[in-house]
């Protein structure tokens, strides 16, 4: 079995541009404590990985381990959504599926030994486990995830959460606790933004008026009114486009969401790709192309809002009204499912940017200097437990 010093897990991929952020914040935040030969990253695949974080350590996050810390760094970590209404599997293809997401024989023999002598997880063994400025709910179904989350909540031996909405579910998990409200590690954007493009937000970007109409989309098959806010971002791009103006789609997650294509194949689709440009310089080229952003998903605000960059945030899931009321002065928010309101908002949009940005420099700094405290507070209760 692996032994570590330092073990970080996430909604690793690699492949989701927030969550990856996330990952890169983290481990750069546990380099200030740790060598790099001591910190490993749990990932489904550990090649893909390197790309983004080529001196980090990467092992199978299916891989049995032990650990003196392992860091739940960031995202949304413990939740159970209604399963997406989709056509019976076999249990032969099931079989197949719960096969390709293991990392050997002789792991998969460990870990149900692990399980029997109460290993977090079934996977690892820790002499402290810390949550890191993480994401609870929403818990809208019973089910494993929601079985792990009453477990292991209450293990914790230290736990920061990103907003107030997940102190309360938290303790309701565990009332005799409270989590220490933070924010979201990727504001803290000098651990994710190269030092060029930190020179770049120096300057005030002038906004090219001839640039695209980029809607951010995902796919939400967990409820009727999420895919009603997709389909409205299609109409509306519709509408945009028979208008003569340039549209585009972007994909943060090309595995969960390449599918979307088909909806829309005349539009031009650009996708994140881990072994393409860093995090960082694409949503750094995206935000310089576009006159306006429309974004279906919460880091689709945040990394834009870290170049400055105010953006139109579609109400897909309860997650982007929490990042509009942390930036609620310098986004824009849709909550109704109607292509006509987003619409309203883009052609309202070019009058309003120049007070958005205004106040979207404001907003962020204040969250910056909140996610360096979460920081500094993790970093200084791993210090004091070494």
């Amino acid at each position: 079995m692996k032994k570590v010093k330092c073990y970080i897990r996430g909604a690793y991929g690699p492949g989701n541009i927030g969550d990856d952020i996330l990952m890169v914040s983290t481990y750069k935040s546990m380099r200030k404590v740790f060598d790099s030969k001591d910190i490993y990253i749990g990932v489904e695949d550990p090649v893909l990985g390197k790309y983004i974080l080529p001196e980090a350590n990467f092992i199978h996050i299916k891989k049995p381990f032990s650990a003196d810390v392992v860091i739940l760094g960031g995202g949304g970590q413990f939740f159970s959504f209604l399963p997406p209404v989709s056509k019976p599997k076999s249990v032969l293809s099931k079989v197949v599926t719960i096969i390709k997401r293991q990392s050997g024989l002789l792991d998969t023999l460990t870990r149900l030994l692990m399980k029997a002598r109460g290993a977090y997880d079934n996977l690892y063994f820790a002499q402290h486990v810390a949550a890191y400025c993480i994401g609870l709910g929403p818990f809208e179904s019973e089910g494993k995830n929601l079985d792990r989350t009453k477990k292991i909540l209450p293990s914790l031996s230290y736990i920061s959460v990103r907003e107030s909405t997940s102190a309360a579910l938290y303790k309701n998990f565990v009332p005799n606790r409270s989590a220490n409200i933070f924010t979201d590690p990727s504001f803290n954007r000098k651990l994710w933004i190269s030092k060029s493009e930190q020179l770049a937000l120096e300057n005030k970007n002038v906004i090219d008026e001839d640039g695209f109409v980029s809607f951010i989309v995902r796919d939400w098959p967990h409820s009727e009114r999420g895919q009603a806010c997709l389909t409205a971002m299609f109409d509306a791009a519709t509408t945009l486009r028979n208008q003569g103006q340039k549209v585009r789609f972007i994909c943060l997650y090309k595995d969960r969401d390449e599918h979307l294509v088909a909806r829309a194949p005349e539009f031009e689709w650009v996708f994140w790709e881990v072994d393409g440009t860093s995090p960082s310089t694409f949503f750094y080229n995206l935000c310089q192309s576009s006159k306006v952003i429309v974004s279906a998903r919460a880091h689709g605000v945040m990394l834009a809002a870290a170049f400055n960059t105010p953006t139109i945030a579609i109400e897909i899931e309860p997650k982007l009204k929490e990042i509009h009321k942390m930036l609620p002065t310098g986004t824009r928010l849709v909550s109704e499912p109607s292509a006509d309101s987003i619409l309203s908002e883009i052609s309202e949009f070019p009058s309003r940017r120049t007070v958005l940005e205004q106040n979207l420099k404001k907003e962020y700094e204040t969250l910056e200097v909140l996610s360096q405290r979460s920081e500094k507070d993790l970093l200084d209760w791993i210090r004091s437990n070494r």
